[in-house]
């Protein structure tokens, strides 16, 4: 007898109502802003961006509010927008209140209807800025900038037209993910599309980051669906513990590794090299500016760290972000929606769970895996909105 649990659910919900408009609206607007900044020709466009998010946040928290106004989604949502303005009024930094709105106004959005669309438009966008690289190679020219010697795989990086190395690398990484996360893609597109984002991550950006990142994506998906083959009962059993888990052992490490392990005898300036300095990044944020729990602004500033000086200008990580910049109560806020994810939805599919588990394990060293228009696997967790009912939930 085959546990109904078990079974593959591919099929899409049922007919969406008039208010998804308004996700879609609102989505399509931050995607517009989000993606305009990171390419160097829109760098200027500064008001022009703030119309985008401002009209993207209306949208989706209008959206937000229908879905709790007809009790589909739960009250969780309001809760994450709640938060994500606070720590938007605090901290300056608006991406908690972006993703906490893309995720709370998802909800009965097709999952799949959201990733296809991602996918075409980020497809369009990358196939022309390499049909540009390639032209201009041909042509003897350059095309954007070129970083030396600022870490990663080799000491020239480049970036096409995106404003940085590891956010051209990020970009090519989600986008190889969110293909291989496509049920209507064949095999033949997801080896060409992770050839594509493999060579671009390895011989135009040079991130080691999202190199280790792609390569792992790969061997969970491996993984996850043999075991899930071999034994059902222990795969939904324990991977929901592995995917809220590795978020919470990556959150304290940051913390250990800022509070305690930089200043502390165990200190390794080969580790920290091989973090590319961000161990001094985080020690700068704890000591200067401290945890934050609803979020707070970042320490900005030139300091000497163990000899040498430093400008501090970034966070540079997702958990740190959440210690010393975000908030800490996002954070929480995410771990919850995590939960409650595999609680409410039976036994995942495999390559959720890969994408996800690859998410957080990517925010470790890079903040860009908490904008939910970059890393798009987060809006799975749209999921875990879902209002309680009675004798659904399994403990964990």
């Amino acid at each position: 007898m085959v546990n109904s649990s078990c079974v593959e659910q591919t099929k899409g919900r049922s007919p969406m109502d008039m208010s998804s408009v308004l996700f879609w609206l609102g989505f399509w607007s931050l995607f517009v802003k989000f993606f305009l900044e990171s390419i160097i020709l829109f760098e200027s466009f500064e008001a022009l961006l703030k119309v985008f998010q401002l009209f993207g946040c209306a949208f989706l928290l209008l959206r937000t509010v229908v879905l709790v106004i007809k009790g589909s989604s739960s009250g969780l949502g309001l809760v994450g927008v709640c938060l994500g303005i606070l720590s938007y009024l605090l901290s300056g930094e608006s991406v908690l209140l972006t993703t906490s709105l893309i995720l709370s106004a998802a909800y009965e959005i097709d999952f799949q209807a959201i990733i296809r669309s991602w996918a075409r438009a980020v497809t369009v966008i990358l196939v022309l800025m390499l049909c540009i690289y390639v032209v201009a190679g041909v042509l003897g020219e350059s095309v954007g900038k070129t970083w030396l010697n600022i870490g990663g795989i080799s000491s020239s990086r480049g970036a096409l037209l995106f404003v940085h190395p590891n956010y051209c690398a990020a970009v090519f990484f989600v986008w190889a993910m969110a293909m291989w996360c496509r049920f209507d893609v064949g095999l033949e597109v997801k080896i060409l599309v992770g050839g594509i984002a493999t060579s671009v991550i390895f011989y135009i950006a040079g991130s080691r980051t999202s190199a280790v990142s792609l390569l792992l994506f790969f061997m969970f998906v491996f993984i996850l669906k043999v075991w899930k083959r071999r034994s059902c009962r222990s795969f939904s059993k324990w991977a929901p513990r592995f995917t809220l888990g590795i978020p919470l052992m990556l959150f304290l490490l940051t913390y250990w590794i800022s509070a305690i392990w930089f200043t502390g005898p165990a200190f390794s300036q080969t580790a920290s090299d091989f973090l590319t300095g961000r161990p001094a990044l985080w020690w700068a944020q704890w000591n200067y500016s401290g945890l934050s729990i609803f979020g707070h602004h970042a320490f900005e500033g030139i300091v000497l760290i163990r000899g040498t000086i430093h400008d501090i200008h970034t966070v540079d990580g997702m958990y740190a972000s959440f210690l010393f910049n975000i908030g800490i109560a996002g954070f929480a806020w995410i771990l919850v929606l995590v939960k409650r994810f595999f609680a409410w939805g039976g036994v995942r599919e495999p390559i959720y769970v890969a994408a996800l588990l690859t998410t957080f394990i990517f925010g470790f060293t890079e903040w860009h895996a908490m904008n939910a228009v970059v890393c798009v696997p987060l809006i799975l967790l749209a999921e875990g909105l879902r209002n309680a009912e009675k004798g659904v939930v399994d403990e964990l």
